[in-house]
């Protein structure tokens, strides 16, 4: 009996030796597995990292580099300004181009002793225009831009003279792509257009017009009469103010839809003040 116990004692040994023995087996493979795992996951980890910083870099680096636009140097306008220039020279009156500078339109050279000009793109389309003035104040001191020339490039890569002022017209620019034009018509005709330059077309387009009449009857003192045109110049044949158009406006009415018409056009006032012109000497 204690025979057979001892060998049932024995085999319940030998059993539970090799189940214990297949547990700690087991244990040292889960955990190799569990280490295996963690060091592929801490691998990818870092990899990632690393990838991220070096990508990181490049975006930095890439952004560090970035060349800032170049600015405008007026090159395409250089053929036009040294024909301007050579005509001064030559006591040359008016400007209408030469053999080798295509010109549209034509510029006042009367006097002049030099010219002074900016460069710069006043619709924001991309393209420069060129302003030939300066800048002045008036009585009052408000400054201003007076226009002697402002000349786009056509399509065609002609210059296109669009404004030149000359001794009965007086042109400045008010801001915001938009030229007033003072002429004397007669000794009792003023009038004053206002455009707005359009790239687009390389023209100018008529805002409005704005006519000052007035009488002339001896020993009376003038009575003034005003007349506005909106988007289009008068083409009535004989003084504004007898003009019977349905779209036209008259007396205090005209008056008032002027300035208003003019406040809106350029808000913000004149953005081209304090620009560096650039002077040359004849």
């Amino acid at each position: 009996m204690n025979s057979n116990i001892i060998k049932k004692a024995a085999a319940l040994g030998l059993t539970m030796g090799l189940i214990m023995s297949f547990a700690a087996c087991t244990a040292k493979t889960e955990h190799k597995e569990n280490t295996e795992t963690s060091e592929t996951l801490r691998a990818k980890v870092e990899a990632g990292d690393e990838a991220t910083e070096e990508t990181t870099s490049e975006e930095t680096t890439e952004e560090t580099t970035m060349a800032a636009p170049a600015e405008y140097t007026g090159e395409e306008y250089q053929p036009f300004i040294d024909d301007v220039i050579k005509h001064i020279q030559e006591n040359e009156r008016t400007y209408k181009g030469s053999d080798s500078v295509k010109v549209t339109g034509s510029m006042d050279l009367s006097g002049r002793k030099g010219i002074s000009y900016i460069f710069t793109d006043v619709d924001l389309d991309g393209k420069h225009e060129l302003f030939i003035g300066s800048e002045g104040t008036d009585a009052t001191g408000n400054k201003f831009i007076s226009v002697d020339a402002f000349v786009a490039i056509d399509k065609d890569g002609s210059y296109n003279i669009l404004l030149s002022g000359w001794e009965r017209m007086h042109p400045v620019y008010v801001g915001n792509g938009h030229f007033s034009v003072g002429t004397s018509l007669a000794a009792n005709c003023m009038m004053s257009t206002l455009y707005r330059f359009n790239g687009s077309t390389c023209s100018l387009d008529v805002v409005a017009q704005y006519i000052i009449d007035s009488t002339e009857e001896p020993d009376e003192l003038p009575v003034m009469y005003y007349t506005l045109y909106e988007g289009r110049e008068s083409d009535f044949n004989g003084p504004a103010i007898n003009d019977p158009a349905d779209d036209v406006l008259h007396g205090d009415e005209a008056t008032a839809r002027w300035e208003e018409i003019n406040a809106n056009a350029a808000p913000d006032g004149i953005e081209l003040l304090g620009s560096d012109w650039i002077r040359i000497d004849i």
